[in-house]
């Protein structure tokens, strides 16, 4: 029996929307243990750090991608009850994953100083940075295992026991940066190897409860280790005709978004680096609301269309755009509520103290029309499967606007800081006059198991 018609969309929502926000709030929370941690040792601890998280920000993007594409798809023959092809989806998601996380696991730990040369051109920063790389390159491959199923878990509306771990790393993170980086318990202060100690172990008890949840616990699909080997045609076609445009979207993404990290490294300004570092822990903070809110809508939008519920989906896409209007609201009061008492926990200097407010702030108004360019884009019309729309408005607002303003802004131009980085975040204005577009001319829906709906068929489901 199909539960989607029995079930309240806007509970829905809220029941899967809630435990997303606080997953990411953990995660900021445990992002912001490192950042906070490592400050207090100075600077170019700190510099070096953020800059060495450049190649897990564009690995994270890949693994998103391919977890990101497999969840919308399982979505809509969850929305079906297709438990076979959801589990065959799961099996090709997950082997792909250990290839790639593999091969930045061995590339990272062989060669680190080569990676940061292409990344600073400050030595002292290369040296810091290449131990940190190399005792982090493990949990790239841990990493991506965990998100890659976990995602595809949330395909099917199971969101608790990503929670779950995220409060456990929380908890071993926080507890052994203090131990390892400062050298308490007995134990030798470490500094930056500390820190990097510290996330190996948590993430390795994250994948280790990952792969007893697996084997023990999990009951809705049923997933198991040595389902990896499983045959998996007739889902392959389905997966990829989609999901391929994902994962372009999402190292395209993490690229240009890296891209920008670097101009700002490549200043060799430690107080402009130090100042973009702080904007980056804030922006994750006060969007996490936002991917939650997001996420849940493209999970809800993907079992609306696997379930054929259409009539609830065009109520729906009414009502989140208005509830959109409150989330960003809610994200921008967050951020200027928190700014001062995070910046002064940090032994940053008065001048990277100026320019991070000043960054928090432009980053503050951002916020509000993130959330409803986010609802609009990776909420519904990725929900329903328009990836190619998606990635086109990621492409060109991203590429041919952000990018290029930021280089030429700050090495052209010279413009302010706070100017160049709200450059860096012009792509979010253009996708989302496009993306609102795009939903309000319908045709954007399209069933992507091969079942039932196709392309162009639902003109009359818009904003």
């Amino acid at each position: 029996m199909n539960t989607m018609k029995h079930e309240s969309v806007c509970k829905m929502l809220l029941t899967l929307s809630l435990p997303m926000a606080a997953q990411g709030l953990i995660s900021f929370a445990i992002n912001m243990t490192d950042v906070l941690m490592v400050q207090l040792l100075g600077e170019n601890e700190l510099d070096a750090c953020i800059i060495a998280n450049i190649p897990f920000i564009i690995f994270f993007f890949i693994i998103s991608g391919v977890g990101s594409g497999a969840c919308m798809v399982c979505a809509q023959y969850f929305g079906k009850q297709d438990l076979v092809s959801i589990k065959k989806i799961m099996a090709v998601s997950l082997n792909l994953i250990l290839v790639i996380g593999g091969l930045f696991s061995v590339t990272l730990f062989s060669v680190p100083t080569v990676v940061m040369r292409l990344l600073t051109n400050d030595q002292w920063l290369v040296v810091i940075g290449a131990q940190y790389l190399r005792f982090m390159a493990p949990t790239y491959l841990l990493t991506g295992f965990l998100v890659v199923y976990v995602l595809v878990l949330r395909s099917m509306s199971e969101v608790k026991f990503a929670l779950f771990v995220e409060l456990v790393t929380l908890f071993i993170n926080i507890m052994l940066n203090y131990i390892l980086i400062f050298g308490k318990c007995g134990f030798p202060a470490l500094g930056v190897k500390g820190s990097a100690y510290a996330t190996l172990t948590a993430r390795s008890v994250a994948f280790l409860l990952c792969i007893y949840f697996l084997e023990k616990k999990e009951v809705k699909l049923g997933f198991r280790l040595r389902d990896l080997f499983i045959e998996k045609k007739g889902v392959m076609r389905n997966l990829f005709k989609c999901s391929y445009a994902v994962v372009i979207n999402e190292v395209l993404w993490g690229l240009g978004l890296s891209l920008n990290n670097i101009v700002f490294s490549k200043t060799g300004s430690r107080e402009v680096i130090a100042a973009v570092a702080e904007v980056g822990i804030f922006g994750q903070l006060s969007s996490v609301f936002i991917v939650g809110f997001a996420s849940s809508v493209e999970v809800i939008i993907g079992q609306l269309v696997g379930s054929g519920e259409f009539k609830k989906l065009s109520k729906f896409i009414k009502n989140i755009l208005f509830v959109s209007l409150a989330v960003g609201v809610f994200s921008l009061g967050i951020t200027l509520l928190v700014k001062n008492p995070v910046l002064n926990m940090g032994k940053l200097s008065e001048i990277a103290k100026m320019l991070a407010a000043q960054l928090i702030e432009v980053n503050a108004i951002i916020l509000f029309f993130q959330a409803i360019s986010s609802t609009c884009v990776y909420g519904i019309l990725r929900g329903g499967a328009d990836t190619k729309t998606v990635l086109l408005l990621d492409t060109i607002s991203l590429w041919f606007f952000a990018v290029p303003l930021t280089w030429f802004g700050l090495k052209i131009f010279k413009w302010p800081l706070a100017v160049v980085y709200l450059c860096t975040r012009a792509d979010i204005l253009v996708k989302l006059i496009f993306g609102f577009v795009r939903i309000k001319r319908g045709g954007w829906i399209k069933d992507v198991t091969g079942v039932g709906a196709k392309k162009g068929v639902f003109k009359d489901v818009g904003a």
